[in-house]
């Protein structure tokens, strides 16, 4: 196994989980906004399987979708859920940690690699 063998798994996901968080700030921005649907980032189910039927090329290759979502509308058309969103939003900020808590520990191995055990 490669060092670099998951570096570009880990970067995929940092790359979603910033995008995500991207679309549930746009998502809170217009909580007042009559008639804004609120939007949702698929991505993980359609990576696991991508990964689980052909492997880790074709995990890479696969891209998130933008899908309106489907939460009830208030009177004004608005459907953003503040509390959804913000539990979407601490998940997300949770996975995007653990994601540089585990590029961190690979990169130290690298320069510890690099420098030897001084």
């Amino acid at each position: 196994m490669e060092f670099s063998d998951n570096l570009d798994l880990l970067a995929r996901m940092m790359t979603v989980a910033t995008r995500r968080h991207e679309v549930v700030s746009a998502n809170l921005a217009n909580a007042n906004t009559p008639n804004f649907t609120a939007k949702r980032l698929e991505f993980e189910t359609a990576f696991r399987e991508a990964y689980a039927r052909e492997g880790k090329e074709a995990a890479l290759a696969v891209d998130y979708e933008l899908v309106e979502s489907e939460a009830t509308a208030k009177a004004d058309g608005n459907n953003v859920d503040l509390e959804d969103e913000f539990a979407v939003m601490q998940k997300n900020r949770l996975l995007f940690d653990v994601y540089a808590q585990m590029l961190k520990h690979k990169l130290g191995h690298l320069k510890l690699a690099i420098g030897g055990l001084r």
